[in-house]
Formats: structure tokens, C-alpha cells, sequence
């Protein structure tokens, strides 16, 4: 059986899509499960080969909420027969480091908000704090799930983001939301497993030698991580050979 790939776009990264080109890359290399891939979003990379990829113009309405857009894209790909009912989402920037199974796709949490009474200031845990309350008032759990690695979700599933005003400031947490509103098996602990390797910040070669050679699955970083000239290297190196989503 396999699994469709569903990946957000927004516009044209600072590095000219290196990150998406290098993580369907990965997928094709370590996910022998994969499907048809989907992109989601009105910008196409100029280097994107869309003979072998299904793309769906959607825009982003909701300013200042980022996981609102994140929900209505999923709420639109759902829509699609062709898609295949576990799927995984993923970011660009997003890269699988090892070969994986679909069952490696957990969910991770970071930990249970139920209690929390301290909160960090900002619009992200502001939108955090915001899922916490509802779900409490709900009745679910208030699990916090990482945001920054990809996950296995299942297209009939995805209607539960309709049951909240999830457009709403400050919104709610995409993957918070729908892990703890859904029957999720399989819950796993985030760091209980060497599942990520993660970058959100530059960093010299040394450090980003020892965390890359801590042997985890998935690698994870944002625009001051990939300024690690050491990480950007060393992603090249492993993944050389051009993908069949890239026009030669």
C-alpha cells in the first residue's frame, strides 16, 4: 500500500526552493511507500517537473494565523478523491535522514498542557494557550503536538478541524487540534525516540556535526538553521542524485 505526500507552499523560498527539492528527494530515497505527490499553494518552483506531481492552487486568507491556512489547505485537499486516505503532510523543510516505514509516523507531543498555568508571550503561544482552553472546555485531551516534522493523517479525518473556528485569532495549533480531536493511536513521546534532528537557529560545524551524527530519522530547520553552512552541506551530500520531481 501506499501513501500520499501532501506538502504546503506559500511562496518562493529565500533559497530558490532548495528545501522542497531536497525533501522530495529524501521521500523518493527513504519512503518506499510513497504515492502521488500533492502541493498545495499558488507557487511553483521554476525547477518542478509537474508531470510527476498533482498541484492545487489554494490561497492563504488568514493573516497573522499560519495554522488557520495550514487547516484550510488540509480541509481542501481532503476534497480529493485521488488522494489516498492515510496521507502524510509535510513542510519543505522537512528531510527524512534514513530509510522510513509508514508506521515511523507518529504522533509526537511535546507534553500535556492540562494544568499549565505558565505561558510565553507571543503569537504562537498565544494560539497554543487558546487550543489548550478549548479542547479543556471540550472535554479532550490537551496534549501539545510537535509542529515541526511530518505527520500521517487520514483523510476522513480531517473534517474535525470543521467543528472549530479555527479562523479565529489567534486560531488554534493544526496538528494540537487534530491529534488530540481524533482516535489516535500509537502517541509517542517527543525525544523518547531519535526521531528528529532539529535546526531553528545558525550554529557552527561543530554542533551541527554532532547532531547529525546522533542518528535520528528526520531533520528539521527553518531559514537561520539552513544558514549552518555545514548542515546545507551535508544534506547534499546524502542526497545527491535528482529526484523524478525535478525537471533535468
Amino acid at each position: 500500500m501506499t501513501h500520499d505526500l501532501a506538502y504546503w507552499l506559500s511562496s518562493e523560498s529565500k533559497a530558490q526552493d532548495w528545501e522542497l527539492k531536497y525533501s522530495l528527494r529524501s521521500f523518493e530515497k527513504f519512503f518506499p511507500a510513497l504515492g502521488r505527490v500533492w502541493i498545495l499553494g499558488r507557487h511553483k518552483p521554476k525547477w518542478l517537473n509537474e508531470e510527476r506531481v498533482s498541484r492545487i492552487a489554494h490561497p492563504d486568507p488568514y493573516r497573522n494565523n499560519k495554522d488557520a491556512n495550514l487547516i484550510s489547505k488540509l480541509l481542501r485537499i481532503s476534497l480529493e478523491a485521488g488522494l489516498s486516505e492515510k496521507f502524510i503532510t509535510s513542510c519543505d523543510d522537512h528531510i527524512l535522514l534514513k530509510p522510513m516505514t509508514p508506521e515511523d509516523f507518529k504522533p509526537y507531543y511535546n507534553n500535556d498542557m492540562e494544568g499549565q498555568t505558565s505561558w510565553k508571550k507571543g503569537r504562537w503561544h498565544d494560539r497554543l494557550r487558546a487550543t489548550r482552553d478549548m479542547l479543556r472546555d471540550r472535554g479532550y485531551p490537551q496534549r501539545e503536538y510537535e509542529g515541526h516534522i511530518p505527520y500521517m493523517l487520514e483523510k476522513s479525518k480531517v473534517r474535525t478541524y470543521l467543528e472549530f473556528d479555527y479562523g479565529n485569532p489567534p486560531g488554534y495549533g493544526v496538528f494540537t487540534l487534530y491529534f488530540n480531536t481524533v482516535d489516535t493511536p500509537n502517541i509517542a513521546k517527543m525525544n523518547s525516540e531519535r526521531i528528529r534532528a532539529a535546526f531553528f537557529e545558525t550554529v557552527d560545524n561543530k554542533a551541527v556535526e554532532a547532531k547529525w551524527n546522533l542518528g535520528n530519522k528526520i531533520l528539521s530547520y527553518n531559514d537561520a538553521g539552513l544558514k549552518s553552512s555545514t548542515l546545507r552541506e551535508r544534506v547534499e551530500k546524502l542526497l545527491p542524485e535528482p529526484s523524478s520531481y525535478e525537471i533535468l
